[in-house]
């Protein structure tokens, strides 16, 4: 697989205004990444996670720090609610998880299920763009396969 225009989506002019204006202390592009997965039904879901990791080994110094990364998922094909695609915890950039006590993957998983979540629609070609201290992982699969499969690539 060619990784070029992967690594050249940046430069699309709405990504890069967006960028541009989130990251006012300057910004580059790492990666591309890709992700490839089967969505089973029954799945029930992939590991709660930050994209962003701590640069100072403290939450609170880390939320109080301006906008410092951004997470861009391209989904290779449609997907909808219960397929499988990014399920996110609403609000989770501003939580201090660690001060709440959440500090296993379990303690987090735990807390996020209780939280207001969104698992949006997504269409091939669109761009999910999101700030790398949201909450977020795989969706559960809850909506069945197409007919005479037993699972899918997301």
């Amino acid at each position: 697989m060619c990784r070029e225009p992967l690594a050249r989506a940046w430069e699309t002019p709405a990504l890069t205004a967006i960028a541009e204006a989130e990251l006012q202390i300057g910004w580059s592009p790492v990666g591309p990444g890709t992700l490839p997965t089967r969505a089973v039904l029954g799945d029930r879901g992939g590991m709660w996670h930050r994209d962003a990791y701590s640069l100072f080994e403290d939450e609170t110094v880390d939320l109080a720090l301006p906008q410092y990364e951004l997470t861009c998922l391209a989904p290779m094909q449609d997907l909808s609610r219960g397929e499988g695609g990014t399920e996110f915890v609403l609000g989770s950039h501003r939580i201090n998880l660690s001060a709440m006590g959440l500090t296993t993957v379990e303690a987090v998983a735990e807390w996020a299920e209780t939280q207001p979540r969104f698992e949006p629609a997504v269409k091939a070609g669109s761009v999910l763009l999101f700030s790398g201290q949201v909450l977020h992982r795989g969706a559960p699969v809850t909506a069945a396969p197409p007919a005479g499969k037993t699972s899918r690539n997301r």
